[in-house]
């Protein structure tokens, strides 16, 4: 029975804007009604935490700040403070003064720093990694007035400040830098220093404090402060610095938005920060309000089942088609449902000729309706969608349910086949679906019919079909070069609207290869479900469809299907 919920700040109870949403002050206000207790714990320090309570009028919220270093009652009182020693500060500060990185240390009631403008442009870098919504003017804003209210100093010479300062124990400090992975670079740097821990609440800083100065150890000191056992406790968290908390209580609950280690570590995953997703869970699993149900009693455990949705044609061989994605969502470990657009069938006496009959875009929406009544789906793909009606009735459903995480792989031949189906139905992707997408998935031939080019030859003519197709509204573009270009390689590339990512693998011999684009939009709509960034997720994809390529066997003398579970086979 939970009776004390516990949530971090910045990319938690925060939303895009770096507020407290409306929605979230509603449901920790709904909590202590129903006589929840609420505490906040967060690397910020107390003055900027405070503040931002205040703002939305929250009251009686105990406060772990600092990363652990600092506990507060519910009137602000000073409970328990850890210091972190100048002699370790100053170890950390000489151990890794030489790289390009900047210091913060915070005291118990004051902040120093270095280097104001790289400060300013850290923080942008800082505040856009935790919150998807903000845009990057937005966040430099933000940055500055951050900076000049919350690190009101800044000095010339950190080392000699460190050896002279005297007016207050140290109790934290941040070091960030332009490495992707500052704590995996740095850490390795600071092994040799004891008693200190090491944690993150972004890919750019890493944040030191006292080894007993952690955000898992605070809570279970307040809550047996409170009579309150650990596992009685919701903690909500996004990021490296949430997982001492995460990792002891009995109902952790990560972030949508978080990294994927605190998924990882958590019994749950709701919503992101920028959907108000700590209101989301305390409705859930404290208020128990009716909300959109993920989790599920299997077996005797509650399990949290992540939904994928295939809007596609069926292929009655079972290598391709609604069929690859179902088999892929299952070998990923999702709920898959679907929508039959079309059924493919294929003469054995006429050299296995396709034939495509297509399904009356009323069933189709009727299916999508059965679906979509029981709430959102977590991620979503097309594949052959055979009519411009079928087009229409995908297209109506994502806007109309607000779907995240659109996949859409614009399927316009059959495998085999050369000729476009019809050419109205590429005009309705183009127009209806792409400007929809989070990624869409074409091959060559649907690259070029999307952007409208030559047909594509080579990796630049894919670089410049991508940036078309990304013009049109998709927010991503993965382009399947697959065995087509002549090279010894299988490339395919990912685009994001600035930088563009060539994925290779080994081409692999034979012709076993039947579904492999089914699978790999598949694979990618599964991954962005199981919160993997688009990223992560593409590059997953890469690695598990040539798995299923290799392990690919010949069904009969036409069809060579790829084999989907070889993939999770090689893991295990």
């Amino acid at each position: 029975m939970i009776q004390l919920i516990a949530t971090d700040m910045d990319g938690t109870l925060l939303g895009s804007e770096a507020k407290i949403t409306d929605d979230n002050a509603r449901a920790i206000r709904d909590a202590q009604a129903e006589g929840f207790k609420v505490v906040v714990a967060t690397g910020r320090e107390y003055a900027s935490a405070s503040e931002l309570l205040a703002e939305k009028k929250l009251e009686n919220i105990q406060m772990i700040c600092l990363n652990g270093a600092q506990t507060r009652s519910e009137k602000g009182e000073l409970i328990e403070e850890i210091v972190l020693p100048s002699k370790e500060i100053l170890a950390v500060y000489n151990a890794i003064k030489n790289e390009k990185v900047i210091f913060q240390v915070y005291t118990s009631d004051d902040v120093f720093g270095e280097k104001r403008e790289e400060t300013i442009s850290l923080l942008t870098e800082y505040f856009l990694s935790i919150n998807e919504e903000m845009t990057k003017d937005g966040a430099e804003k933000l940055s500055t007035k951050f900076t000049d209210a919350h690190i009101p100093h800044f000095v010339d010479d950190f080392q000699e400040f460190l050896n002279t300062y005297t007016e207050n124990s140290f109790l934290k400090i941040i070091v960030s830098g332009y490495h992707a992975d500052m704590i995996g670079y740095l850490s390795p740097k600071l092994a040799h220093i004891e008693n200190i821990a090491i944690s993150a609440s972004g890919g750019n800083n890493i944040e030191i404090t006292h080894i007993n100065a952690q955000k898992g150890i605070a809570l279970t000191n307040l809550a047996d402060n409170l009579g309150i056992d650990i596992t009685n406790v919701m903690a909500l968290g996004d990021n490296l610095n949430d997982i001492s908390m995460l990792s002891i209580v009995g109902h952790s609950v990560a972030m949508g938005n978080g990294v994927q280690e605190v998924k990882n570590t958590a019994l749950y995953t709701t919503k992101p920060n920028y959907e108000s997703g700590v209101a989301h869970a305390i409705d859930k699993y404290v208020l128990n309000k009716k909300v959109n149900q993920s989790n599920y009693l299997i077996g005797g455990f509650l399990m949290s089942i992540k939904k994928t949705l295939t809007i596609a044609g069926s292929d009655s061989s079972g290598g391709a088609g609604l069929q690859a994605d179902l088999k892929t969502f299952q070998e990923y470990g999702t709920f898959g449902f679907s929508a039959v657009t079309s059924i493919v069938t294929m003469d054995p006496d006429n050299n296995w000729s396709h034939g495509v009959t297509i399904i009356d875009s009323e069933v189709v929406r009727a299916a999508l309706k059965t679906v979509l009544s029981g709430g959102p789906v977590d991620a979503m793909k097309t594949g052959m969608l055979g009519s411009v009606e079928n087009t229409k009735a995908a297209a109506d459903a994502i806007e109309q349910h607000q779907l995240k995480n659109v996949v859409i792989d614009p399927v316009m031949v059959c495998k085999g086949e050369n000729e476009l189906m019809q050419p109205e139905n590429a005009a309705a992707i183009r127009d209806l679906l792409v400007p929809l997408a989070t990624v869409v998935t074409p091959n060559l031939f649907e690259a070029s019919q999307l952007a409208q080019t030559a047909p594509i030859t080579d990796l630049e003519g894919m670089k410049v079909a991508a940036a078309k197709i990304h013009a049109l509204g998709a927010k991503y573009v993965v382009i399947k070069g697959g065995k087509a270009l002549q090279t010894d390689k299988a490339i395919d590339l990912l685009f994001d609207g600035s930088n563009y990512t060539v994925l290779e693998a080994p081409k692999v011999p034979g012709n076993h290869n039947h579904g492999a684009g089914c699978t790999f939009a598949a694979a990618i709509t599964a991954g962005l479900a199981n919160g993997m960034t688009v990223s992560e997720s593409v590059a997953k994809a890469k690695d598990f469809v040539t798995a299923a390529i290799k392990d690919g066997f010949a069904l009969n003398q036409f069809i060579g299907p790829v084999w989907h579970g070889a993939y999770n086979r090689q893991k295990s």
